[in-house]
């Protein structure tokens, strides 16, 4: 049964009709004057060159090689051409020449040629709804997937790595901020005036600070603000320092760590940490080339 397929089933029919048109062909050749074995020669070559041809025509893929098959499309053709002017040329001696031509040329332009293309275009487009069913198999079979896939969703752990996540942007924020408030508190420090008297009130002698300048009255509070903002640096430098000893001791223990994990260890931005290490690397305590490798 594999042989019964309509490639098969159209070659035999165009077989049939080549053998059907070698009557009328032998009989052209032989009113021309060739003999009788010369005359079935050429007959039966002329028949298996239009077979041969059309069945060649079958096989070739027009999408893959469009140059083979337009040539051997018109080769056959050509051929079914010239055996329909011969058998219409026979037709003739007994029938009108609309019928004669119809019969001439149908036979073998239509027997051979026109069901050589026919089974090639089937086949072609056979070979096209081939490929859009494997394809919508591929397609379920990703669906099923998917489909199982959010069946074992684990939405927990998506929402533990998202609120992870928040908690970082959250951390992140407050630190910028307090460091944003800190630097407008402290810029926004001012040396405190002398008031001026009240009209009708003695303004109060005060003595003048012959080194500063500044009034014995104001200058214990300007020390004091001073020593505020003084005290606040100190604190800011001992903070900055205690981030970058304890940032030198995360790179000991972790040295190909990322610094978004460092970030996230000492509690400042990615920023602030390749600010830190490249104090860090100019004091020669690290050194960083991709990892981070601590020197002292």
């Amino acid at each position: 049964m594999k042989y019964l397929t309509f490639r098969a089933s159209a070659h035999a029919v165009m077989l049939a009709f080549a053998v059907a048109s070698l009557d009328n062909v032998h009989k052209f050749f032989a009113h021309a004057g060739h003999d009788g074995l010369a005359a079935w020669a050429l007959a039966g070559a002329l028949g298996a060159a239009l077979v041969t041809l059309s069945i060649m025509l079958t096989h070739i893929d027009r999408d893959a090689d469009r140059r083979a098959w337009a040539t051997m499309a018109a080769a056959a053709l050509a051929v079914g051409v010239l055996s329909g002017s011969l058998q219409t040329s026979t037709y003739r001696e007994t029938l009108q020449p609309l019928t004669a031509a119809l019969l001439g040329f149908g036979v073998p332009l239509v027997g051979e040629v026109l069901l050589a293309l026919a089974v090639s275009a089937y086949e072609k487009s056979q070979a096209r709804a081939a490929y859009r069913n494997v394809g919508q198999l591929v397609e379920g079979a990703v669906a099923g997937q998917l489909a199982a896939a959010v069946d074992t969703f684990d939405g927990a752990a998506i929402q533990r790595h998202v609120e992870t996540t928040i908690n970082r942007l959250a951390k992140q924020a407050v630190n910028h901020v307090a460091g944003q408030a800190m630097a407008f508190y402290v810029d926004s420090v001012q040396p405190v005036e002398e008031p001026e008297a009240v009209q009708g009130e003695p303004r109060a002698v005060v003595d003048v600070n012959a080194k500063t300048g500044r009034s014995a009255e104001i200058e214990p509070k300007l020390n004091a603000e001073t020593d505020w903002v003084d005290q606040g640096n100190t604190a800011r430098s001992n903070a900055k320092s205690e981030r970058m000893e304890q940032l030198v001791q995360f790179y000991g223990e972790n040295p190909n760590a990322s610094q978004a994990d460092a970030a996230d260890h000492i509690g400042r931005s990615k920023a602030t940490v390749n600010s830190y290490l490249k104090e860090l690397e100019e004091a020669g305590r690290v050194h960083v080339n991709g990892s981070v490798q601590v020197l002292g």
